[in-house]
């Protein structure tokens, strides 16, 4: 799977803040539909198998969740006319990203890493890369 994204505007086709339709154009039916959000489960999620589209509750396009861990498919992720491939192991993932960002921070907690540059966060608490998600820039505000 290759996905072009422009940090905090789109991935491939699908502008953040588009709506749920624009969303199932650009990455087909989803094999289920299913809710989250914390404390109240009023997001939506569609999977897609080894990837996620989430939804905030009016139904806009606000992150993709990937789980390289789930699949054997490559993931390149294209980025400023430079890609990178991500791994569950999360060496070779942090390799692939510094080579287009400076600025991965280790989170508070330890369990992952933070891009602010690329709109990105790893979850990785057990030395394996569990998710990725590229947000939009209010993802993490509520």
């Amino acid at each position: 799977m290759d996905l072009t994204f422009t940090p905090y505007k789109e991935i491939g086709s699908l502008p953040f803040y588009a709506s749920n339709d624009s969303a199932i154009k650009v990455f087909g039916e989803p094999i289920s539909q299913s809710k989250y959000g914390y404390p109240e489960k009023n997001k939506n999620s569609y999977d897609y198998g080894f990837f996620h589209v989430l939804l905030s509750e009016d139904l806009k396009f606000e992150a993709i969740e990937l789980f390289p861990d789930m699949t054997d498919e490559k993931i390149c992720l294209l980025y400023n006319n430079s890609s990178f491939i991500l791994s569950p192991i999360v060496s070779k993932t942090l390799e692939e990203l510094n080579k287009v960002t400076d600025d991965l921070l280790l989170d508070d907690d330890g369990e992952g890493y933070t891009s602010k540059t690329l709109g990105l966060r790893i979850y990785c608490p057990d030395d394996i890369i569990e998710q990725v998600i590229i947000h939009d820039a209010d993802y993490y505000k509520s």
